[in-house]
């Protein structure tokens, strides 16, 4: 009884190490989506004025953008379903979004919990 426990508890840690690894490739995956240059565009309404924003993701999980809200470089990374953007020069800044793609994968909006988006266009 008492081996039938130990092989019961071994095969147990192999599963839970086993699929952490798979959590952590999802999320891998995931980051490689955002890899290159995205660009935003902005109307301002009631006029002939239109801003482009552009954020450059890389290999390394670093990020480069000049964004109005989290302009400047800094790191990203995937966890679930969100994109976080902490920046380099503000270590405190870090900023939390709802992201989806487009089945094409050549789009991606962000969203945060005040209704902030930027609809995003690969480069």
């Amino acid at each position: 009884m008492k081996k039938h426990l130990i092989v019961i508890g071994i095969v147990v840690l192999l599963l839970v190490v086993g699929l952490s690894g798979c959590i952590e490739q999802i999320d891998n995956d995931e980051m490689e989506k955002f890899i290159g240059t995205w660009v935003s565009t902005h109307y301002v309404s009631g006029t002939n004025l239109t801003y482009n924003y552009t954020i450059t993701f890389s290999l390394d999980g670093g990020y480069d953008s000049d964004g109005e809200i989290y302009g400047g470089i800094g790191k990203y990374e995937v966890k679930g379903e969100k994109l976080i953007l902490a920046m380099s020069y503000k270590p405190n800044m870090v900023f939390t979004f709802d992201y989806y793609f487009s089945s094409d994968g050549q789009n991606f909006t962000i969203s945060d919990e005040d209704g902030y988006f930027m609809r995003y266009t690969k480069q």
